[in-house]
């Protein structure tokens, strides 16, 4: 009996910090506006200036300034590819 009190109060618990959570996001949404679909999401936001760092590297490679390996430093500057990460040295 003990342990089913214990779980269904960690159950509470855990319920309970999602709620605080789901609330403090809501309130975001909506002093900033942001909705679930449409042009102002938070991909969308996020989408938009990967694909501007990316597409500037790609010109860059294009014109023969840069390698295709991808050094992206928003990843700690480990080299990567645009569809898996290349190995990295050690030692």
């Amino acid at each position: 009996m003990k342990n089913k009190n214990h779980n269904l109060k960690l159950m509470f618990e855990c319920f309970f910090v999602f709620l605080i959570t789901a609330l403090i996001l809501l309130i975001l949404f909506i002093i900033n506006h942001y909705a679930p679909f449409g042009p102002n999401t938070l991909s969308a936001l996020d989408a938009n200036i990967q694909y501007r760092d990316f597409y500037a590297y790609f010109k860059d490679v294009l014109k023969g300034s840069n390698n295709i390996s991808y050094y992206n430093f928003l990843a700690y500057g480990l080299p990567a590819s645009g569809l898996a990460p290349l190995p990295t040295r050690t030692g």
